[in-house]
């Protein structure tokens, strides 16, 4: 236990591209979480696959040395989770619009370019940045999320608790909590912090129903970070479940 907080906090603080503990760090981060929701909800992913291309996000800020441009980064990122998945397959040249779209609004840019930039995207940067991301998480596009656990034991789960957790899940990768925590572990500390916020009770040794390994001061833990260092800015940061 000690050695894992030490990891986690040596991350959060000393982390050349993702100092969690300097505002504007996390304001880019907090940009680059928005930004991914706003392509999401655009081109109709879901939380789940946004949640993957977070962790792969998470996996490149710690494996990649350089800057990189975050904002197109976490775009492939979302292309990557999308053709991983199940789900209806978007086409590349639908995220590549929707990320040209979205930067045109955020700089106050005429988008009359769009279809040039877009084939020089494709041709020429996307697929190179694929086969990097690719490369960086070691071709492991199977990811583990928090929301299959929600959804998994959510017979435990009151339905008011489950749909507040589902948003806290969300909220979670606003950080790296990902790549220190199991899945479960993050959706249990939902489903505490939820619980607490609605003044609910649960059952006493309710997190021994998910499993035998759960121990209740890492979920403490967990959600002291959480609070710490997403909550407590909200106001600040504008921090909001999407």
């Amino acid at each position: 236990m000690k050695v894992r907080n030490y990891f986690i906090s040596f991350f959060l603080k000393n982390n050349s591209n993702l100092d969690a503990c300097d505002e504007n760090t996390f304001q880019q981060i907090n940009e680059v979480h928005k930004f991914s929701c706003l392509i999401a909800r655009s081109l109709g992913l879901t939380n789940r696959e946004v949640g993957k291309a977070l962790t792969y996000f998470y996996k490149i800020i710690r494996n990649c040395p350089q800057k990189i441009d975050k904002k197109f980064y976490i775009t492939v990122c979302l292309y990557i989770a999308n053709k991983s998945g199940n789900d209806f397959l978007i086409f590349i040249d639908l995220f590549i619009k929707q990320y040209l779209l979205e930067m045109s609004k955020l700089k106050n840019k005429d988008i009359s370019f769009l279809e040039q930039s877009k084939q020089q995207i494709k041709e020429k940067i996307f697929g190179k940045v694929e086969m990097e991301i690719l490369t960086l998480i070691g071709f492991d596009c199977d990811v583990d999320l928090p929301f299959y656990y929600l959804d998994k034991y959510s017979f435990y789960i009151p339905k008011e608790i489950l749909s507040e957790a589902n948003k806290r899940c969300n909220d979670t990768y606003h950080l790296p909590l990902c790549l220190f925590f199991h899945p479960l572990e993050i959706a249990c500390t939902t489903i505490l912090m939820s619980s607490e916020n609605q003044n609910c009770s649960l059952p006493k040794g309710w997190e021994k129903y998910f499993s035998d390994d759960i121990e209740m001061s890492v979920l403490e833990n967990m959600k002291n970070i959480i609070n710490e260092k997403i909550y407590s800015r909200s106001k600040k940061q504008n921090v909001n479940s999407e």
